[in-house]
Formats: C-alpha cells, sequence, structure tokens
C-alpha cells in the first residue's frame, strides 16, 4: 500500500508505455480521502497491515497529521460512549450481542484501537461506581458528566489479541489500572 498526494503523477496521469488496463485495472485500486486514518482504517479491514512506503516523487507527509488524527479518535471515541452511556440497558445489551469482538485499529506512529463504546459504558455501569479490584469507590467524579471515574482496563489486551467485551474488561481505579500494567 503507497500513500501519495492526490495530485502525484504516478497515479494521476496516463503514461503511453503502460500496459493496456494498467491505470485503471489489474491488481491495482487507488482509493481516496483527505484523512489518512480512514485510508488506514480501509487498509486493516480489507486485510492489509498499513502503508507499506510513502511515494519519494511526490513526498506526503502523514506525521504532520497523526497526533490531530490520534486526537479526533479519541475525542470521538470519548463522545460515542457518553452517547452509550445515555442509551437504555436494553438498547447497549442489544448492541453488544451483534457488536464485533475484535475491534478495528488504526496504525498511526502506534496501533490505536477504536474500542466499542458499549462495551466501556456497560462495564462501568456494572461496577456501580467501586473499583474492581480494591473494591473502593471511584476516586472522584468527572467534571463533564459528574460521573464516577474508574478506567476500564482489558484483562487480555487488545494488543495482545484480547477482546473488546464486557467479558473481558473490568472498571479499575486509576492505582488499581496503573499497577495491573505495571505493578
Amino acid at each position: 500500500m503507497v500513500l501519495h498526494r492526490a495530485k502525484c503523477g504516478a497515479i494521476g496521469q496516463y503514461r503511453a508505455n503502460m500496459a493496456p488496463g494498467a491505470f485503471t485495472g489489474q491488481q491495482y485500486i487507488k482509493i481516496c480521502s483527505n484523512n489518512s486514518a480512514e485510508l488506514s482504517n480501509w487498509i486493516t479491514h480489507n486485510g492489509g497491515t498499513g502503508f507499506t512506503k510513502l511515494c519519494l516523487k511526490c513526498n506526503p507527509s502523514i506525521s504532520e497529521r497523526i497526533t490531530d488524527e490520534v486526537s479526533q479518535l479519541q475525542a470521538e471515541f470519548y463522545a460515542e460512549i457518553q452517547k452509550s452511556a445515555r442509551s437504555t440497558v436494553e438498547e447497549r445489551l442489544a448492541r453488544l450481542k451483534v457488536a464485533a469482538k475484535l475491534p478495528l485499529s488504526v496504525t498511526v506512529s502506534a496501533t490505536v484501537f477504536r474500542r466499542n463504546p458499549d462495551v466501556v459504558a456497560e462495564v462501568l455501569f456494572k461496577s456501580g461506581g467501586k473499583c474492581g479490584k480494591c473494591g473502593n469507590k471511584a476516586p472522584f467524579n468527572r467534571a463533564s458528566d459528574g460521573t464516577p471515574y474508574l478506567e476500564v482496563h482489558h484483562t487480555i489486551p487488545l494488543s495482545e489479541g484480547g477482546e473488546d467485551s464486557v467479558s473481558n474488561a473490568i472498571a479499575l481505579c486509576p492505582n488499581c489500572h496503573r499497577y495491573s500494567h505495571y505493578g
């Protein structure tokens, strides 16, 4: 998978010495977007692992957009969690029944998993505001919506093939969460 700028001559101009169908057919296809994260998602969804190289002719730069894209993905995810938390338990459980167990991932400079907001909302709801490890109440409430602040931890990490499911997640206080990773 090669990343080009939209106006790159390597992908934007038919040349007479090309084989018949080489520009629009054969084994090559062109996918266009203004957002490299969207392109990465398409690649991952269709069995690829990300961009294999950047075009040397047009010199595209995705590194400038990586920070903005990760921030955008995180903001969208947290907005989806809040939307899920406002759903009824029945609505959320119905979506969880048909949800993919393995999340899509987006490759930037690191892999960011697009987690299921219903999983996060359900795990937090089921916790009752108490840490699943130490049993203490959440250390504080979120300023944004007043809900108890707990973090959702995957027992088997997503990076190791763990499911993004309620059965593979637990709500932890920040201390227990850090302990789970670094203790």
